[in-house]
């Protein structure tokens, strides 16, 4: 029996993304001492999800308990939290991030963070105070490193965007950096030594020799994303974009574009449709591929054909991984046409 769908993405205010973090808190009532867990699916400002900020959020992570003793019928609070997790599963399926903790007067007392990578998001699963007995780090501090080596991405790809952008800026070198399994970022003064510094890594350059990736230009020129409605989606280039960089990008002065490989967008956009039991058609010709006649068993069609170009170009305009491009479409056209609001 196929599991249902669990939506990662969710919309903040002004249709800001957000991404579904699990958070478990354990308390016990003042009053009668009775033990209670709260659950929370917590959405947070997906953009500017980095390592810091995860670190932060577990920090505040007590305030979110609040709730009145099934027991004796107390107020509980956050001063009353005991212990508390945190689970943040990649949307792409690279794996999971977490942490546990104990909380004394509110407080979160010596935090524990771990990484799992292919660990992906059970909704279901009981709650835990100890990290994952597979986990492959636990550690006090987390870093860019360890996600990298076992999940084989960053946790924010639009971070290696602004430091290689910045630095090929101020050296005028050539750079190439790879964010994420099947996703390279690359920068130069001028196309040929784009060229040369592509070339000089194999197993890019042997990618592009199958035909697996597609190369697509970051630039300001505006995404042309019909499922999400009028307007520009948030997290372009404008709002992460250093600022000098960015101008020199407007300006010609500097050229800067992501290799994609397109198997891992167009993987996770067809798993998501058909778990949230969606029938298509898919005329697949690599980055030009189209997904037509998106509907519902029932016949309610989806009035936008889908483009993995634009999704493509969705996913570096943006700096996300191709898989988690292809997941936030997904979700959006599931919602749309099972009448849900992300």
């Amino acid at each position: 029996m196929s599991k249902p769908l669990t939506f990662h993405f969710s919309y903040g205010l002004a249709r800001t993304p957000r991404v579904l973090v699990v958070v478990d808190l354990l308390a016990d009532c003042p009053g009668c001492g009775y033990t209670e867990i709260q659950r929370f699916f917590h959405g947070v400002a997906f953009h500017s999800l980095n390592v810091p900020r995860l670190v932060a959020i577990v920090a505040q992570l007590p305030s979110l308990l609040g709730y009145r003793c099934a027991q004796c019928g107390g107020e509980v609070t956050d001063a009353h939290c005991r212990a508390g997790a945190l689970n943040y599963p990649f949307a792409d399926g690279a794996g999971s991030l977490g942490a546990v903790f104990t909380a004394r007067a509110g407080a979160v007392v010596s935090p524990r963070y771990w990484v799992q990578g292919g660990k992906r998001l059970d909704a279901q699963a009981l709650p835990t105070w100890e990290p994952p007995v597979n986990a492959h780090v636990v550690t006090d501090r987390l870093d860019e490193d360890q996600i990298f080596s076992h999940c084989g991405r960053v946790m924010q790809p639009k971070g290696v965007w602004r430091s290689l952008l910045v630095d090929c800026s101020d050296s005028g070198e050539a750079l190439l950096e790879q964010a994420a399994a099947g996703l390279w970022f690359a920068a130069s003064r001028s196309e040929e030594e784009l060229d040369e510094v592509v070339a000089e890594d194999t197993e890019l350059a042997s990618a592009i020799d199958r035909g697996e990736v597609a190369m697509v230009e970051l630039s300001h020129e505006p995404l042309q994303v019909p499922w999400f409605g009028e307007g520009v989606p948030r997290g372009t280039l404008g709002e992460w974009g250093p600022t000098e960089a960015s101008e020199a990008l407007r300006d010609g002065e500097l050229h800067a574009c992501a290799f994609v490989e397109t198997a891992r967008c167009l993987d996770a956009l067809t798993a998501t449709l058909r778990a949230g039991r969606l029938e298509f058609s898919v005329s697949d010709a690599g980055p030009d591929t189209w997904l037509t006649d998106v509907a519902t068993p029932r016949g309610e069609l989806y009035p936008e054909e889908l483009a993995l170009g634009e999704i493509l170009r969705f996913a570096v305009q943006t700096g996300i991984t191709p898989g988690e491009a292809g997941r936030f479409v997904g979700e959006h056209v599931v919602a749309s046409l099972l009448g849900l609001e992300l």
